[in-house]
């Protein structure tokens, strides 16, 4: 039309999703346990011994819908914009393996079946790699989620199905994973969650929306090479989403940083890690600083009980603490306790710990120190894998700085991570400096940077940074 040159027609063809020998090998076997219902509840570990974490978390309580079918999307040679039709949604692939059927009753589905019932997309992406097409499935399968989450060596407790499991359960939030399926055999996965009841170009696609620590992308068997980090990124850079953020771990191989392309911002962060090699004697005496040796065996001389809860049975009383420092907190930064309140209950509602705790089962491990009976501090570990993630921590200043209660409980934390075998604890985010930095410095943790890649069609993070900054200035506010 006007002159233009018809376009050259293009023969396009959809591409049938190959199950991967081993996810196929794991499927045949967790068929024959479909009938059997959830993994037996480990006991609560209350003495040095603590339970193994899960390979993959099984629920404790009532059953759970999972999230909707995967959509799969064959990309192929050829188009230069990209075309779009409606197709009846396949189940994924552990499902298709085993022949499963939906969730009946809400009953829990081994190995995280989903429901049929959705109707997906197939989209034809204007990139290919020299090996051939890529075939690209949304939401990604989660029998290949798990697949890469266990062959792929960096896998954080972030970056699970459990995990965003845990976030669309507590928010307004839906699956929006992307599986990228090589020709060469490489399968890249990147976790997202978008807000349901938004049209797509007015939602964002985040892995993860702020406060959900990191999430990034999963690549196996292997590492991925420029030229598929080139087309996974360049992929979500041209996402119809108001915006597209990628949280990436201290671990991420250096392809995923010179692939960004220029639509990204990249921010640094730094996040804090303690190295578990050698076990714990020489963690203890080596890098534990001698001040935190010092305030741990002051601890244990004091009349401080800690108790280890795998069960979910302490998350009240965890929670309780953290209401109490939130407002100590508030108190240090000069912010309204009523402010403070509306902002824990949209950043930490206590059904958030609830669901994580739920959801992870033993992998979730609460630490409640007890001083003359009453709780006075808390820590919250995740495991998976080889790492333990120090989630949350809390505490009744009056009752848990005089007997230094933090302290013996990361050392209870990480002599449990030694003790099972784990090679890393990771401690967080924290701005290099603060007091949190140098509290995680203390047990030796060491810095190490990590990245934040994010794409607006507006920008939405500048407007709210200057929203928040005027308001700090008009409440006198200052950061802890």
């Amino acid at each position: 039309m006007g002159g233009r040159a018809p376009r050259r027609a293009v023969r396009r063809r959809l591409l049938p999703l190959r199950p991967h020998p081993a996810a196929a090998a794991r499927a045949a076997g967790a068929g024959a346990d479909r009938g059997r219902g959830r993994a037996p509840r480990r006991p609560a570990a209350r003495g040095p011994g603590p339970a193994r974490p899960l390979r993959r978390p099984a629920p404790r309580r009532g059953g759970r819908r999972g999230p909707p079918a995967a959509a799969h999307l064959a990309v192929a040679r050829g188009g230069e914009r990209g075309q779009v039709r409606a197709l009846r949604a396949q189940p994924p692939l552990g499902d298709r393996e085993r022949g499963a059927g939906p969730h009946r009753g809400g009953a829990p589905v081994s190995r995280g079946a989903q429901s049929r019932e959705e109707v997906g997309t197939v989209e034809v992406l204007d990139r290919t790699t020299r090996a051939g097409p890529v075939r690209v499935t949304t939401p990604a399968p989660r029998e290949e989620w798990w697949r890469l989450a266990e062959e792929d060596p960096a896998t954080l407790v972030t970056q699970t199905p459990t995990w965003l499991d845990c976030l669309c359960a507590t928010g307004p939030y839906e699956d929006a994973s992307r599986l990228y399926a090589f020709e060469g055999g490489r399968r890249v996965v990147v976790p997202l969650a978008r807000r349901r009841g938004l049209p797509g170009r007015l939602t964002a696609e985040e892995s993860w929306p702020s406060g959900w620590g990191i999430g990034g992308p999963l690549a196996a068997p292997g590492t991925p090479d420029d030229e598929e980090a080139l087309v996974v990124l360049g992929d979500l850079a041209r996402r119809p989403a108001l915006r597209v953020g990628v949280r990436f771990g201290p671990e991420a191989d250096p392809a995923w940083t010179s692939a960004a392309p220029p639509d990204f911002a990249t921010e640094a962060l730094t996040t804090y890690v303690l190295d578990l090699g050698g076990g714990f004697d020489e963690v203890w005496q080596h890098r534990f600083h001698q001040r935190v040796r010092r305030d741990a065996r002051k601890a244990e001389r004091s009349a401080v009980e800690v108790e280890v809860d795998r069960e979910g049975r302490l998350v009240g009383e965890f929670y309780g603490l953290y209401e109490t420092s939130m407002l100590r907190w508030a108190g240090q930064q000069h912010e309204p306790r009523a402010l403070a309140r509306l902002r824990q209950s949209r950043a930490f509602p206590r059904r958030y710990l609830e669901e994580v705790a739920d959801r992870f089962g033993a992998s979730c491990a609460v630490y409640l120190a007890r001083v003359g009976g009453e709780p006075a501090a808390g820590v919250v570990v995740l495991s998976y894998g080889d790492r333990a993630k120090y989630w949350r921590g809390a505490m009744d200043r009056a009752l848990a700085h005089p007997v230094r209660a933090n302290f013996l409980l990361q050392r209870r934390a990480i002599e449990d991570a030694c003790s099972e075998g784990l090679r890393a604890y990771v401690m967080g985010d924290s701005r290099p400096g603060s007091s949190l930095a140098r509290f995680k410095e203390g047990f030796g943790a060491e810095g190490r940077p990590s990245l934040r890649y994010r794409r607006e069609r507006l920008p939405l993070t500048e407007a709210d940074r200057l929203l928040k900054s005027t308001a700090k200035r008009l409440l006198r506010f200052r950061d802890a």
